[in-house]
């Protein structure tokens, strides 16, 4: 399956909530590198998942805008908006954070290597200044 195409579904699978169709897109033992983390890095499809819900959880009228995806024959590279209300607990590498109730916009990127129709790495970046100034909370170095 083109990388590309294997991208958005599981971009679409993240907007819609689907978490049997997110976990059918990696593979078990997918790593995923959170660059704006300090390249904080999980492996595994269960923990895939469960970061992914974790992010869905925190924010209610969630949405996830795919603006791009472009790939080659083994890669795949996306940019995306996730917009919504914080109103849920936000994990993050320095602890939960509390719903503060604000609006959030915030466009990230998901790069990709693909094998055999599944996503095997993905790298994320996103601005974490961003994301913590909108929730209303000063930022902190990662």
């Amino acid at each position: 399956m083109d990388p590309a195409q294997v991208l958005r579904e599981l971009g679409e699978a993240f907007a819609g909530g689907d978490w049997t169709a997110l976990r059918h897109k990696v593979s078990e033992d997918v790593v995923v590198v959170d660059i704006a983390s300090g390249s904080q890095t999980s492996t595994g499809a269960d923990a895939f998942v469960e970061g992914d819900q974790n992010w869905r959880n925190a924010f209610t009228n969630f949405t996830v805008e795919i603006l791009a995806i472009v790939g080659d024959a083994s890669r795949a590279a996306g940019d995306f908006v996730l917009r919504g209300t914080h109103t849920g607990p936000m994990p993050t590498p320095w602890g939960d954070v509390a719903g503060t109730g604000r609006e959030v916009e915030l466009p990230f990127a998901m790069f990709c290597e693909v094998e055999n129709g599944k996503v095997t790495v993905i790298r994320d970046h996103y601005n974490p200044t961003l994301a913590m100034t909108q929730i209303g909370l000063e930022p902190r170095a990662v």
